[in-house]
C-alpha cells in the first residue's frame, strides 16, 4: 500500500515530469519560431540580394548603353555639325562681301542630310532588339520574365493581341520602356510575390494590365510621386505617356495591386 510520503512523492514527480514536457513543448515551439523566422530572414535576404544585383546590372547596362550612344553621337554627328557651322560661316561671311560661296553652302547642306542619316540609324538601334525580332507582346514577356527571374515566385504573361495588330515603332518603343519600368518599380518597391502581365486590343484600345500581390501604389500616390523630380522613373513614364498621349491607372482589385496602361490607336 502506498504510504502518504511515497503519494506525494509521486505527485511531486508527476508535476516535475508535466512541467518538464510544458517546458519542452514551450522551448520547441519557440526554436521552431526561431528556425521559421531564421527561414524567412534568409530568403528575404535572398531576394534582396537578387534585386540588388538586378539593380545593378540594370544601371550597368545602361551606363554602358548611354557611354555608347554617346561615342556615336560625338563621332558621328557632333564632328559633322562642326564642320557644318565653319561652312556657315564661310557662307554668311561671302554674304558680308556681296558674294555667295555656293560650294560652301552645298557642302553644308550634304553634310546635314548626312548627320540626319545618322541620327536616324542611331534612333533604330536605341529600340530593344526584342522589339525588331519578336514584337511588342514577346518582346514584353521576355523582359519581364528575364527581370522577374529568380527574384518572385511567379510570372505570368498573357498576350490577347491579334496575330495581324500593326503598331508604329513610337508606341511599341515606349510601351516596352513604360512595362520595364514598372516592373523594375514593382521589383524594388512592391515586392510581389506573384505578378501577372497581360497585354490585349479592346474597342481600339491597346491596353497593358499588370496584377500583382505587393505593396499597392494608388492613382494619387502615383500622381504625387511623379511630381517629384528626383523621382525619374516615374517622371520617365509621364514623359513617354505625354508623348504617345496614353494614360495610366493604378487601383486594387480583389486584394491585388492593378497597374493598367492605355492607349487609344488610331
Amino acid at each position: 500500500m502506498v504510504t502518504p510520503q511515497e503519494l506525494g512523492i509521486i505527485i511531486a514527480l508527476g508535476m516535475c515530469f508535466a512541467f518538464a514536457m510544458g517546458l519542452g513543448m514551450v522551448l520547441l515551439a519557440r526554436k521552431n519560431r526561431i528556425i521559421h523566422e531564421l527561414g524567412e530572414r534568409l530568403v528575404q535576404e535572398e531576394k534582396d540580394k537578387t534585386e540588388i544585383e538586378l539593380l545593378h546590372n540594370t544601371i550597368s547596362s545602361q551606363e554602358t548603353e548611354r557611354n555608347r550612344i554617346a561615342r556615336r553621337l560625338h563621332d558621328e554627328v557632333g564632328a559633322l555639325l562642326s564642320i557644318v557651322s565653319k561652312n556657315l560661316t564661310f557662307v554668311e561671311d561671302s554674304f558680308k562681301k556681296g558674294k555667295v560661296n555656293k560650294a560652301f553652302f552645298y557642302n553644308a547642306v550634304e553634310l546635314l542630310n548626312e548627320g540626319t542619316h545618322n541620327l536616324r540609324n542611331i534612333f533604330k538601334e536605341l529600340r530593344p532588339h526584342y522589339l525588331i525580332r519578336f514584337g511588342l507582346a514577346e518582346s514584353l514577356n521576355r523582359m519581364a520574365t528575364q527581370k522577374t527571374k529568380h527574384v518572385i515566385d511567379e510570372f505570368e504573361f498573357i498576350d490577347g493581341l491579334p496575330v495581324d495588330i500593326e503598331l508604329s515603332d513610337e508606341v511599341m518603343m515606349h510601351f516596352f520602356y513604360i512595362a520595364s519600368e514598372l516592373i523594375t518599380n514593382l521589383l524594388k518597391h512592391s515586392h510581389p510575390n506573384t505578378i501577372t502581365m497581360k497585354i490585349g486590343l479592346e474597342d481600339q484600345n491597346l491596353l497593358l494590365n499588370i496584377q500583382h500581390d505587393g505593396i499597392t501604389l494608388t492613382q494619387d500616390d502615383y500622381l504625387r510621386l511623379s511630381d517629384n523630380t528626383e523621382n525619374l522613373g516615374l517622371e520617365n513614364i509621364r514623359y513617354r505617356l505625354n508623348i504617345i498621349q496614353a494614360q495610366i491607372f493604378f487601383k486594387r482589385e480583389h486584394k491585388l495591386g492593378v497597374i493598367c496602361l492605355s492607349k487609344q490607336l488610331d
